[in-house]
């Protein structure tokens, strides 16, 4: 599709990828059900994603739990996401996860929900570390903990995420539960404009103020 040491056919890419769906390739199938889901026949992709699930490709089990949950089909989405997370063991659980927290197509089980994202964070997820981070920080479904939040929001930090980084630098200068440590805050920010740049250009005086580098002072 992306037309690399060949010219750029969709029409015939798509044609490959569902013969290789066809032929037993569950990832073809997740690509071609990922594509049919967003640009063609929804009906189509789904039942593409349902087969690179049963093929037992994670990804696929996991995409259409998503696309179940747009439909607001929470059965199907549940079924979905505890297929992926069984396949995956924990990378693929943040959507499981969530419904457990929110009580959405089962019965609402916080522990279970902050366990299957704790371990997702430590199998090294930073979207699980910052989803965790965030619903300690704010009570969304758990207790407010922000001892337990900033150190979710580091873990995704550690991965790579500078928001993560940031989110943490925030609850260190501004948390009601933490005393303020203005050092470690400065130390986070610092490392989020090591792993993002951009977030230190120096495009409006509140980032300036909060205590972003600009361009040329990264560390």
């Amino acid at each position: 599709m992306l037309g690399l040491g060949a010219p750029q056919d969709a029409v015939e890419a798509r044609r490959l990828y569902a013969a290789a769906c066809d032929a037993g390739d569950g990832m073809s199938c997740q690509t071609t059900g990922a594509h049919e889901v967003k640009h063609g026949d929804r009906a189509r992709g789904l039942a593409l994603l349902r087969r690179s699930c049963d093929l037992g490709v994670a990804g696929g089990c996991t995409a259409l739990g998503d696309a179940a949950l747009a439909d607001d089909e929470v059965g199907l989405a549940t079924a979905a996401y505890q297929a992926a997370c069984r396949i995956d063991n924990t990378a693929s659980c943040l959507g499981l996860a969530e419904l457990y927290l929110d009580g959405r197509g089962v019965a609402r089980d916080p522990a279970r929900g902050r366990a299957l994202l704790q371990d997702s964070c430590d199998d090294h997820d930073a979207a699980a570390c910052v989803r965790l981070g965030e619903r300690l920080r704010t009570g969304d479904g758990l207790e407010r903990d922000e001892r337990a939040a900033v150190a979710a929001l580091v873990a995704g930090c550690d991965i790579g995420y500078g928001s993560a980084c940031l989110a943490a630098a925030e609850l260190l200068t501004t948390g009601d539960q933490l005393p303020p440590d203005p050092t470690r805050a400065a130390s986070l920010r610092d490392r989020a404009c090591a792993v993002e740049p951009r977030r230190c250009a120096p495009t409006s005086a509140p980032a300036r103020a909060s205590g972003a580098r600009p361009n040329g002072d990264e560390r």
